[in-house]
């Protein structure tokens, strides 16, 4: 008796190890999908209550704001919080914790070398498996912070 092409099963479909998955693992409300980060020495507007803690040598962390939040505080201050051209992205094998975060956004910084910002927006955090591997994907927006006054006067 012949079986029906309904029945027959390519090695692929028989046996899920062939077929290579991609799932997205749950984030934690440790990392929130925006950060931002600012260079050590940076001037920050005045008056305005933002508090920052270190975070890798040469850049602190925003705390308790994110993106909008920022640009808003920014702009209240007539400070400008102007993007750049070149997102950035790295893939950083690990759990998602900190250590592993620390890695992503140093290995970004690596790429970006010395060119001109002051700032970087963290804007996709997400933790992913691949092959029972858990990795954490981050992007990256270059950010130039300042003075509204000291940009018209250049």
């Amino acid at each position: 008796m012949m079986k029906s092409s309904s029945s027959l099963q390519s090695p692929a479909s028989a046996n899920t190890g062939y077929i290579l998955k991609t799932k997205k693992a749950k984030m934690s409300k440790a990392h929130p999908t925006e950060m931002i980060f600012i260079r050590e020495g940076a001037v920050l507007p005045p008056n305005s209550g933002i508090e920052s803690e270190a975070f890798i040598p040469g850049w602190r962390f925003i705390k308790n704001l994110d993106g909008y939040a920022f640009e808003r505080k920014c702009r209240n201050s007539n400070w400008s919080f102007a993007p750049l051209i070149g997102k950035k992205r790295a893939r950083v094998v690990g759990r998602g914790g900190k250590l592993t975060l620390r890695r992503g956004v140093t290995r970004i910084l690596a790429e970006l070398g010395g060119r001109n910002f002051n700032s970087l927006e963290i804007s996709v955090v997400t933790l992913r498996k691949f092959l029972g591997m858990t990795y954490m994907s981050i992007s990256a927006n270059r950010r130039l912070l300042q003075d509204n006054l000291a940009a018209v006067a250049l």
